[in-house]
């Protein structure tokens, strides 16, 4: 896919570009065939037999039911709707575990619910961002209403264990909530097979559009979950509101090609991400955060010693990367899932994100690695006359 010579795109993490394949599969849907999928005439059902097939798509991908995909505005709303809409599913149950390294859009969430009543644990996580499966199995408790646990880190790339998770999860009888947002079209994932009760993602994170996401829920959630969202019974009873049908074609056929090309793409990405990593490393005094293998294809992180990472993206206008989650680039704050894997909080703002995709050429990584030499040594050059002088 061509993309603009000025800039190179290493933030596949905060998003990806539409496939052509995917936008070509929608672009029908703006005008021709525009009718609401609630709609009875013959426009209505065409939308809705769309809408059909992009569900079988999303639970073909997933290894799930297409009946028990939900489509949403995103994962954020996915998650809301998870948890919120399942954590009071039974009395005495009145506690949430999640991962101290999850995304904001859980960590955010759970921390508003806990001013409403909910108990609220944290789990925490190894130097590598691995979850702590010995603190997990005793945190959660016939106390606990749900479990929440990130398929793939979004800022280091850790893969969690989640069929383990949803074990310990099930031996207590609480749920499992699977956040596959970053990990669904780069890792095999099956529902069944792990036993996840709610798997949420989103379309963009996967060569799809902006603004349409999905939850997965399981016959086991299905009889407990409540919608957060109401107006009109849309989507099953647990989602109201008009779909957006052109954003959940490209959902759909973003998943048939994600489908098509999982196991063959992956191994391609890491090989680019590699060469990248051979080249930053080269410029000294860098770690790597997140795993050295068995993370998730084309991410990496690093902490550059003696920098700013906000200084180094503004010394690279030709390279987009990411200093942490986009969604918390907002906040001056070091990362939280820096600090929960053992940073400092120096080194936590001095980390930069990288993120191979689809569409990166080789070339592309050569000269992001030139250019990030360069924006590292002139940045450590320029800060020596203040260190000299402390």
């Amino acid at each position: 896919m061509p993309q603009s010579t000025d800039l190179i795109y290493l933030d596949h993490q905060a998003t990806t570009p539409v496939d052509p394949i995917v936008l070509d599969a929608m672009l029908p849907f703006f005008s021709g065939d525009f009718g609401n999928a609630s709609s009875h005439h013959l426009a209505g059902r065409r939308a809705a037999l769309a809408v059909d097939d992009a569900r079988d798509s999303v639970g073909a991908l997933i290894d799930g039911r297409p009946s028990g995909v939900v489509f949403t505005s995103g994962a954020t709303e996915a998650n809301n709707l998870v948890l919120q809409g399942a954590a009071g599913y039974e009395v005495g149950r009145p506690n949430v575990v999640v991962c101290r390294t999850e995304h904001l859009s859980v960590l955010d969430t759970v921390a508003a619910m806990a001013k409403s009543g909910t108990e609220l644990t944290l789990v925490d996580v190894d130097t590598d961002g691995r979850i702590n499966l010995d603190d997990l199995r005793a945190k959660v408790t016939t106390r606990t209403a749900l479990v929440s646990v990130m398929l793939a880190n979004n800022e280091i790339g850790t893969v969690a264990p989640v069929a383990e998770i949803a074990d310990i999860a099930h031996a207590s009888g609480a749920l499992f909530h699977c956040d596959a947002t970053q990990g669904v079209g780069r890792l095999p994932i099956s529902v069944r097979a792990s036993e996840i009760d709610f798997l949420t993602l989103s379309a963009h994170k996967l060569y799809g559009p902006k603004g349409v996401g999905a939850v997965h829920v399981s016959r086991r959630g299905q009889a407990v979950i409540e919608p957060i969202i109401h107006g009109g019974g849309h989507e099953r009873g647990l989602r109201s509101g008009t779909l957006n049908v052109p954003g959940v074609v490209g959902l759909g056929r973003a998943c048939e090609v994600a489908g098509s090309v999982l196991g063959v793409e992956e191994p391609e990405l890491e090989r680019l991400a590699g060469r990248l990593h051979a080249g930053v490393m080269g410029v000294g005094d860098v770690i790597l955060n997140g795993p050295i293998s068995d993370r998730l294809p084309g991410n990496r992180s690093y902490c550059f010693g003696g920098v700013d990472g906000e200084d180094l993206l503004l010394r690279m206008p030709q390279l987009a990367a990411s200093t942490g989650s986009a969604c918390s680039s907002a906040s001056p704050a070091p990362s939280h899932v820096l600090l929960a894997i053992g940073r400092s909080y120096d080194e936590a703002l001095s980390a930069l994100r990288f993120g191979v995709g689809r569409f990166t050429t080789e070339q592309e990584i050569d000269r992001a690695v030139i250019l990030v030499t360069d924006a590292v040594r002139a940045a450590r050059s320029e800060s020596l006359p203040a260190r000299n002088a402390s």
